[in-house]
């Protein structure tokens, strides 16, 4: 994504391996086994569980229906689908991975387990505790920790379901980079910062550290401090866990239509929620020709 023919004309920051954080208080209260959810068919069995034990009052996650559709892209990402092909030459998004991926927020959210809510709101619950977990990139552990400073110690870290049992139980969701603008007056300065926080493991680290950001330098993943249990996460060493994954997550190309596409599946996801698809087929279809007609694209076959 950050290569032009052979030049480097940016540096990968972070990147966002996909995991789910969970209040360990609340699935125990539920009498949740953790080792029991390795399908999003475990998790809503696991929601209907929580509501069940707490009156309804707490669900399992949330999801930003109409401001984002994080959800989908990663889910459809462990499905080894994604807007674009890997080739960024053709539009995929209506693929068997992404419909099953549409299917399976649909289940979860006709059933209940899940609340609506975009960035805010899900902060919000989760200081609140009306949520047990949040599905995002590794980066949000920063997150966690800075917002909720007093649920120190109940929360962990587990690996997102598979589609299928023993299916892939990983994805990606954000990551930044850095680059120089031509215009920058102080390049060289600039270059020694890049190089420094983003290509040493002592920056890397740093940030893993102070912020949650996941390395993308890869030395940085060799160092001790990846394995430490962290007070926080109840002494688990989350770190392990999450950029365990980072192998095993199937690649997936924005492309410089990126947003555009994202637009457009956030109001068709909207859209199938409240009924206006009778299928998750019809839905991507219809978002396939949106993002085909805003990007010059075609559909593929």
């Amino acid at each position: 994504e950050l290569t032009v023919g052979n030049r480097i004309y940016a540096i990968p920051w972070d990147s966002g391996p996909v995991v789910i954080f969970y209040r360990r208080d609340l699935y125990q209260q539920a009498g949740i086994d953790l080792n029991r959810i390795e399908t999003w068919d475990d998790f809503l069995a696991a929601g209907r569980r929580m509501l069940q034990a707490t009156g309804g009052r707490v669900k399992m996650g949330t999801i930003a229906n109409g401001q984002d559709d994080e959800w989908f892209r990663m889910l459809a990402n462990q499905n080894g689908c994604f807007y674009f092909n890997n080739q960024g030459n053709a539009v995929t998004v209506n693929q068997p991975g992404c419909v099953r991926a549409l299917d399976t927020i649909k289940k979860l959210v006709d059933a209940g387990v899940v609340a609506f809510g975009g960035w805010n709101e899900q902060i919000q619950y989760i200081k609140a505790g009306t949520v047990a977990s949040a599905m995002l990139g590794g980066w949000y552990a920063g997150t966690i920790r800075t917002n909720a400073p007093d649920q120190s110690g109940e929360w962990g870290v587990y690996l997102m379901p598979a589609a299928t049992k023993g299916g892939v139980r990983a994805a990606n969701l954000g990551g930044s980079a850095l680059a120089i603008p031509a215009s920058s007056r102080n390049k060289e300065a600039a270059w020694a910062f890049v190089r420094h926080a983003l290509a040493t493991t002592e920056g890397q680290i740093t940030m893993l550290r102070e912020y949650g950001l996941v390395p993308s330098y890869l030395p940085a993943l060799n160092d001790p401090y990846v394995k430490q249990p962290q007070p926080y996460w109840g002494n688990q060493p989350i770190w392990q866990s999450i950029l365990g994954t980072l192998g095993k997550i199937p690649p997936a190309r924005g492309t410089q239509y990126f947003q555009e596409a994202r637009q457009i599946m956030t109001a068709i996801q909207a859209d199938f929620l409240a009924g206006k698809y009778r299928t998750a087929k019809e839905a991507l279809d219809e978002a396939a020709r949106q993002i085909s007609r805003a990007t010059g694209l075609p559909i593929a076959r």
